[in-house]
């Protein structure tokens, strides 16, 4: 509160009843943001797989010998409390179901948690829950392996899809 406005009608009259008060206020921001694994792009290569695994492996399936990786991403946030806690979810353009649709489009990737739940992209309520730690920084794991979007023999060569990581405060 700055200050408060009394009337009188003499300059002997008391200062009981406020007329009104006037305040100032304001907010300030701090810029908040995360960095995922130090602005490196995480990818994750699985070299050549036989175009008739993926159709023996039927839609929404991994192909038979082709292991999920994992990896460790790195998240550090600045201007963030520490121990608070956070979400990643995935974001994605092409979308099949719970799976990244590549530029092939009989084939997509699985982009799941540490103990392989998958992550549905775009999907505001799928997401890995993490806290940082003191330093405000944590780790997350992703899993990821390659399906069969339609369960067809695709067209042979290489496939790619791009999703987006994103950080959410809770």
């Amino acid at each position: 509160m700055m200050f408060t406005v009394y009337v009188t009608s003499t300059p002997y009259d008391p200062l009981v009843t406020p007329v009104y008060t006037i305040s100032f206020g304001g907010r300030v921001e701090v810029p908040q943001n995360c960095e995922l694994n130090a602005g490196q792009i995480v990818e994750f290569d699985f070299g050549d797989i036989g175009a008739s695994l993926f159709s023996a492996a039927g839609p929404g399936n991994r192909p038979a010998g082709v292991m999920p990786q994992t990896k460790s991403i790195a998240v550090k946030c600045t201007n963030v409390a520490a121990q608070a806690y956070l979400t990643m979810r995935l974001e994605a353009s092409a979308v099949s179901g719970q799976a990244m649709v590549s530029d092939n489009q009989d084939l997509g990737f699985i982009v799941a948690d540490q103990n392989d739940t998958p992550i549905t992209p775009n999907d505001l309520n799928s997401v890995i829950p993490f806290r940082l730690d003191a330093a405000a920084a944590a780790n997350v794991t992703l899993r990821a392996w390659p399906i069969s979007i339609t369960g067809q023999k695709p067209t042979e060569g290489p496939f790619s899809a791009l999703g987006y990581l994103r950080v959410d405060y809770q």
